[in-house]
């Protein structure tokens, strides 16, 4: 009887054992999972964050050291084109105050994109081969937007009271605020208004 007692107190001595090891084993490889979800996360966050402020300062001095060359010389050019649908200038960073130049690239705006807005600084031209200048002098400082007669191609310029671009954490709103203004609807108008010499949608 003594023999079978013990038996019993041994075995399930062993079993509590057994038990304590299994749930230390999996308490353990639980806590290195989440240890390596979390890790993986900080790191990809960390990359995913650096990347962007790092593409942002980049071309935050671009646009700074083309506009420190082009209020230098009295006047801030820039270039006019469409790619994937939307209004590009370059540089899109302007000093107030400073007449600013820009060159439309005819061969790259196709239909409607010719027909070319600026409504908050009065802008309205039918851009061709043989006029494809806009002149003005910023007197207002801020991110604008720029569109087409239509509202089918839409873009973005900002004033800034010292020309320079934004950087860092200003450099990602200044990026933010531009792709709303480029995305708001209303425009200076819509429909074929702009008569001949490349006007809106109607044509190359």
């Amino acid at each position: 009887m003594n023999d079978y007692l013990k038996a019993i107190i041994i075995f399930l001595a062993v079993s509590l054992i057994l038990g304590v090891v299994v749930v230390s084993a999996v308490n353990i490889i639980d806590g290195r999972e989440i240890f390596s979800t979390q890790l993986i996360g900080t790191i990809s966050n960390g990359v995913g964050t650096n990347t962007v402020t790092n593409a942002a300062n980049t071309n935050s001095n671009t646009n700074t050291a083309v506009n420190n060359a082009n209020t230098a010389s009295g006047v801030q050019a820039a270039t006019l084109k469409v790619a994937r649908g939307n209004y590009v200038l370059t540089p899109s960073v302007f000093k107030k105050g400073v007449p600013i130049r820009i060159t439309a690239d005819i061969a790259n705006m196709p239909g409607c994109s010719k027909s070319f807005t600026i409504p908050d600084f009065n802008i309205r031209k039918s851009l061709s081969t043989s006029d494809n200048i806009i002149e003005f002098t910023p007197d207002k400082s801020g991110t604008f937007r720029m569109a087409c007669t239509m509202n089918m191609y839409t873009g973005s310029l900002t004033i800034t009271d010292d020309g320079n671009a934004p950087t860092g954490i200003a450099a990602q709103q200044q990026a933010q605020a531009a792709s709303n203004v480029a995305s708001k609807s209303g425009g200076s108008g819509s429909g074929c208004s702009m008569g001949s010499g490349g006007g809106c949608g109607c044509g190359g």
